[in-house]
């Protein structure tokens, strides 16, 4: 599934936006989603979004690994070439990563580190870090929650002199509506839209992410 933005005309004024090819070579060769890349102005700073839908895991966690880091890679250079211009940067990643947040791919390949207590000045914070004392993850398999669906920002946006991003109201959406009961493992689980081909009903097996970003 590709991956899209919507925008409030009111809210957002768009500037530009790419897309950013995803492939690997020799042994790894593979072609993935695009990630989409959106710049825009909020209030009188540039905002830039990146959309991503990583590599999944079927196939195995090992076989499919390798795919999740190069994309980091991707990700990661077109974050340097911004910091470089300006290392002031206001950017914030967002999307289903298929990896969980202690992963290889974020902690040393994209950079993004746990949310509190990370202040390297090319580094990222990993806001979702500090969701599971909020709620459990975002998606169960096997009977366990993990955190695929995932908010990273960089330095200066945390730490905005316009912008605050509002932590205690950014998390993990997991409404009643959003769960069913969970008959195998018990408690719940997201209520899916497909069980394989068949209709299920429901809105999706992951559940959604929020990032409040509010004027100071």
């Amino acid at each position: 599934i590709d991956v899209a933005l919507l925008y409030r005309k009111d809210r957002i004024k768009p500037i530009d936006y790419e897309h950013i090819p995803v492939s690997g070579e020799g042994k790894y060769k593979f072609r993935t989603r695009d990630i989409l890349h959106f710049t825009a102005e909020l209030g009188k700073e540039q905002i830039h979004f990146f959309v991503n839908h990583w590599p999944s895991r079927s196939g195995g966690y090992i076989e499919t690994k390798e795919k999740r880091d190069i994309t980091a890679g991707i990700l990661r250079r077109s974050i340097d070439s911004l910091l470089i211009k300006n290392p002031n940067t206001n950017i914030l990643l967002m999307g289903d990563f298929n990896a969980t947040p202690k992963e290889k791919c974020f902690t040393s390949i994209l950079k993004a580190l746990p949310y509190p207590g990370n202040n390297e000045p090319s580094y990222l914070v990993n806001l979702s870090t500090s969701w599971i004392k909020k709620a459990e993850g975002t998606i169960r398999n096997g009977g366990q929650w993990e955190i695929f669906d995932q908010m990273i920002c960089s330095q200066n946006l945390l730490h905005n002199n316009t912008f605050k991003i509002d932590t205690d109201q950014s998390g993990i959406c997991n409404f009643d509506f959003l769960l069913e009961p969970d008959p195998t493992y018990l408690g719940e689980k997201p209520f899916r839209t497909y069980l394989g081909p068949k209709y299920h009903g429901g809105t999706s097996d992951h559940l959604p992410v929020r990032v409040i970003i509010s004027k100071k």
